[in-house]
């Protein structure tokens, strides 16, 4: 019998879905369960966060377009993530979120995600609407259906740049998604740039990603 040892950072930065595997196995081993206090925030449920359809994601799109930072978080939301099947949720890491879209800090990341779910509230018309969940090992969760939801937007999205830019010669791509963003304004001090075709390969295995330049 082989026996591993972790260390208490790899146990924090191990992914979501390997820490739930550690939890209950302590749990069956030495009964040790986590603090109550903490069992909320740690273990966010999908009955609990708003399951996107495709239009309701478009829409979503559609009022953030001005504003590229919440953009490029809102696509960070449908790539392929460590998923939880029993409780319908996909889990991301912030600091990951943080590293693909360049941002300064994991404020600015939680900043762009409250002003996605407010967009998500006024979609549903619903103020109580809530998109993600947040626990205290910087992981975010959304449903699992938002998360294929955002992802097949940014397909369908790439999709028409492929097909303009074609036609279009050396004309740059433009999305025009039923509002999805071309050149949406900047936030002062970004300089950011919109996927190019080559971008819509391997989307498959990557997931969506909306590169934004180092201001």
């Amino acid at each position: 019998m082989v026996g591993i040892a972790l260390t208490p950072e790899q146990i924090r930065t191990a992914p979501p879905d390997v820490r739930r595997w550690l939890q209950q196995e302590l749990v069956k081993t030495f009964g040790l369960r986590p603090d109550q206090s903490e069992a909320p925030e740690a273990q966010p449920r999908h009955e609990h966060l708003v399951a996107c359809t495709v239009d309701e994601a478009a829409s979503i799109l559609r009022l953030i377009q001005g504003m590229l930072p919440v953009v490029n978080v809102f696509f960070e939301l449908g790539r392929h993530a460590a998923n939880l099947p029993d409780e319908g949720l996909a889990a991301f890491r912030l600091t990951d979120m943080l590293h693909h879209t360049r941002l300064q800090n994991l404020d600015q990341i939680i900043d762009c995600l409250r002003i996605i779910n407010e967009a998500v509230q006024q979609v549903r018309s619903d103020s109580d609407a809530t998109l993600y969940a947040l626990d205290q090992y910087g992981d975010c969760y959304v449903a699992a259906q938002t998360q294929q939801s955002i992802l097949r937007l940014w397909l369908q999205v790439v999709g028409g740049q492929v097909g303009r830019g074609a036609s279009a010669g050396d004309e740059g791509p433009t999305a025009n998604l039923a509002g999805a963003p071309g050149r949406p304004a900047s936030a002062p001090g970004d300089n950011a740039q919109q996927p190019s075709p080559a971008d819509a390969q391997g989307l498959e295995n990557t997931g969506p990603f909306v590169r934004q330049a180092v201001a």
